[in-house]
């Protein structure tokens, strides 16, 4: 029955370490199965093995040298191997109350007493500090008589992180132990315990008697940071987050990310703390953090989850703008700003925090895919359309810009005060043909005021093509004030142009 193999296992940890024997290295493997309620350690050096099953609930002496009781039904066997000579025990619960003692050697049954006593007070050392058998029991009566200091003292003679987990989690369970005493366990437990995945279980299971009082929180995330999984760090994070926390511990989370190497971890945490209702203190923690990231993607993702879900004042947004800024990728840089755009009421600092934010963009598409969005807003103001129109001296494309100056003349907000700064913009673009379309928009605009009509010219008098200066002349001369000034600008705007295209405006000038 003990030395059954185990073909189904529900649970398999494997923890290697390395030491030296003799002139060469040994390595030391230590394995830990359960199969239903029987469990299995087995360790082995290369030079020694060593052999553990037990199942139901044992209890050793106060003394940890002998076994107190054994359920009924359960039992122990435990065997060591060294060159070649084997020992063994074998414990068995009884309905009654007791259980029977047996040992071996070399696979022959020999008397208990002495041999086999001696050799089970070696062995229960090594048994409770490999298994965590008892140790609820053991718990208790170490704390009991030593305090914590006895709990620690004797948790850092265990070399297994799986057994130490054990230790720390039945004494984070004592009833009424004091939060300072709680925190110096867990404390300890980030000190001692390597592996971040135990310390990762260790937290998240004790995470609502661990968030009971603020010297517990800051020693769990502060153990947290000591884990070297990014992973099982923010797991931890993320569970924190998950019981509703108050301001306090929301800072200390989002300052614990400032320790994961990964973006994608620490995305993650900071898009989950959005679910509060953040302080402003909390905001400019999560900027800082998100400064600290190197993946476009991920930046973008938390400013955008920041705008859709928190109500940011104006030094805020300002704050976000100017992070936003070192995105590295204009297309995200980009759906930041269309986020802001299209998410909030913005105030006129925020759109002009925004135009000063779309000068950092080196595309020119998505510069002016972000200000054509910008002037579409219902809010806009014919102030903010001239900061518009200047911000686009920074692109360079013709289209781009005549795209932009197009949604300018369509807006509702567009007034006579644009007309000065829409003609500069126009200067920029070299195009004949992205000229010509901007200029006949302005011509069919209705009731264009007299005042506008030389500017108008002069800027048809720049366009290079002959056709479609013609055509725009064409378009205007209908409706040509009669002012002898204007009529001089336009036959010089028409010089220069073909004979047919020179007598195609003439004709529609005819009065």
């Amino acid at each position: 029955m003990y030395n059954q193999k185990l073909t189904t296992t529900t649970l398999a940890i494997s923890l290697v370490l390395l030491g030296t024997f003799a002139f060469g290295q040994t390595r030391t493997k230590t394995v830990y199965r359960s199969q239903g309620k029987t469990h299995t350690h087995k360790t082995s050096t290369g030079v020694s093995s060593s052999e553990l099953e037990y199942r139901g609930d044992i209890e050793f002496t106060d003394n940890d040298k002998d076994i107190k009781s054994i359920s009924s039904g359960g039992f122990l066997y435990y065997s060591k191997r060294t060159f070649g000579t084997k020992r063994a025990l074998k414990f068995e619960g009884k309905a009654n109350g007791t259980f029977t003692r047996e040992y071996y050697e070399g696979g022959r049954e020999v008397p208990f007493e002495p041999e086999g006593r001696e050799f089970m007070e070696l062995a229960i050392v090594d048994i409770i500090r490999n298994s965590g058998i008892g140790a609820r029991a053991r718990v208790a009566r170490i704390y009991r008589n030593s305090g914590v200091n006895g709990l620690t003292s004797e948790i850092s003679n265990i070399s297994s992180n799986y057994v130490a987990a054990i230790y720390y989690r039945e004494a984070i369970a004592i009833p009424n132990m004091r939060p300072r005493e709680v925190a110096e366990l867990v404390e300890h437990a980030g000190e001692n315990i390597s592996s971040s995945y135990e310390m990762g279980q260790l937290l998240r299971e004790n995470m609502s008697t661990l968030l009971e009082s603020s010297v517990t929180t800051q020693a769990m995330v502060k153990a947290a940071r000591e884990m070297s999984s990014d992973y099982e760090q923010a797991q931890v994070y993320k569970a924190i987050l998950k019981e509703q926390v108050n301001d306090a511990t929301l800072e200390l989370v989002v300052a614990g990310t400032q320790n994961l190497s990964s973006n994608y971890e620490t995305s993650q945490v900071l898009q989950q703390a959005m679910s509060y209702n953040l302080s402003t203190q909390s905001v400019d923690l999560i900027l800082d953090a998100v400064k600290g990231m190197s993946s476009s993607y991920e930046q973008s993702k938390v400013l955008v989850s920041m705008i859709q879900k928190q109500e940011l004042n104006d030094v805020s947004s300002e704050k976000l703008m100017l992070v936003a800024r070192d995105i590295s990728s204009d297309y995200e840089k980009g759906n930041v700003g269309k986020a802001m755009i299209q998410t909030r009421d913005l105030s006129e600092r925020e759109i002009k925090a925004l135009i000063e934010f779309s000068k950092e963009f080196s595309s020119d598409y998505e510069q002016s895919k972000m200000l054509q969005s910008l002037l579409s807003q219902e809010n806009i103001t014919s102030e903010s359309i001239n900061q518009v129109l200047k911000a686009s001296d920074n692109i360079s494309s013709n289209y781009e810009q005549a795209k932009l100056l197009n949604q300018a003349l369509k807006s509702s907000k567009f007034t006579g005060n644009n007309y000065t700064v829409a003609f500069e913009t126009l200067e920029q673009i070299s195009s004949s043909y992205e000229q010509a379309k901007i200029l006949m928009v302005i011509i069919k605009q209705p009731k264009l005021e007299t005042k506008y009509y030389l500017p108008l010219l002069k800027s048809i008098s720049e366009v290079s093509s002959s056709y479609e200066r013609a055509q725009l002349l064409t378009a205007l001369a209908p409706d040509l004030p009669d002012n002898s000034q204007i009529e001089e600008a336009f036959f010089e705007a028409a010089e220069g142009l073909s004979n047919h295209d020179y007598g195609t405006v003439m004709k529609a000038l005819r009065r």
